[in-house]
């Protein structure tokens, strides 16, 4: 699918590093890799789990900054990678 309307950036919260604070920021979007799939973000939600990755607490697993938190959304796929074709 090839879709010239697609959004060529998006806004997002973003944590820089721990102990910093959100900020919203306005970030590129790259193009596809071949089995992606690109979703318009509806709604999203910020969970415990979301909370405890911004601490960098979460269970055993310490993720690397920037992040961005909302791990479960709701959304439209907008554009697909050339091999998606389900």
């Amino acid at each position: 699918m090839e879709n010239n309307d697609v959004v060529k950036s998006y806004k997002s919260i973003v944590l820089e590093k721990f102990k910093g604070k959100l900020e919203l920021k306005t970030i590129d979007l790259r193009k596809l890799e071949k089995d992606e799939i690109l979703v318009k973000v509806m709604a999203s939600t910020i969970m415990p789990a979301d909370l405890a990755m911004l601490q960098g607490t979460y269970g055993s697993f310490v993720p690397k900054c920037p992040i961005i938190p909302g791990m479960e959304g709701s959304g439209i796929i907008i554009d697909v990678g050339e091999s998606v074709d389900k």
